[in-house]
């Protein structure tokens, strides 16, 4: 059953604020953003397309995809043949925004407990006094451990929870 409450959070919720990452820099996330949609886009022309057009429409409008068409055009071309087709990809980008988000966030709590081993073991970085490796292992644990809770909110579909987690790094 789907928690139409807690997928409004993540339709309305920035993406870079669901992944703790709102200091990323303007141009880091216009690239993200903008690979991001690409990825929504083709899995949508591989996934989606073939079960909502004849073959000859999926086709024709993959050439004009294929071609560089505008986003806009190929968009004003599959609202011709399929109605609720921006209903289609809300649906499809809140399914890849969720799941972004959770692998992106296992990612990161993946990096941190290498970089909290290596620095236990006193191999990363070098030539570090013991009262900044402590700070440096404070802040680790603190980052990981809010990490951690937010994925288990988010994969609990308690994505307001998540968020709440994740904006308290930034305290």
């Amino acid at each position: 059953m789907v928690n139409l409450k807690q997928t409004e959070v993540v339709a309305k919720t920035d993406i870079f604020t669901l992944l703790g990452l709102k200091d990323l820099s303007d141009g880091n996330k216009k690239m993200l953003l903008s690979q991001m949609q690409e990825i929504v886009v083709n899995d949508f022309f591989k996934t989606e397309l073939p079960k909502l057009l004849s073959d000859k429409d999926a086709r024709d409008i993959e050439e004009v995809h294929k071609k560089g068409a505008p986003a806009e055009e190929v968009i004003n071309l599959l609202k011709d043949k399929i109605p609720d087709i921006e209903d289609k990809l809300f649906e499809k980008s809140i399914l890849f925004k969720k799941s972004f988000v959770k692998h992106h966030l296992k990612v990161r709590i993946d990096v941190l407990n290498k970089k909290k081993t290596l620095l236990e073991k006193g191999k990363h970085p070098k030539n570090m006094d013991t009262e900044s490796k402590l700070k440096k292992m404070e802040i680790l644990d603190k980052e990981l451990t809010a990490l951690q809770k937010a994925l288990i909110h988010y994969n609990q579909k308690q994505w307001d929870e998540g968020i709440k987690i994740l904006a308290s790094l930034d305290n």
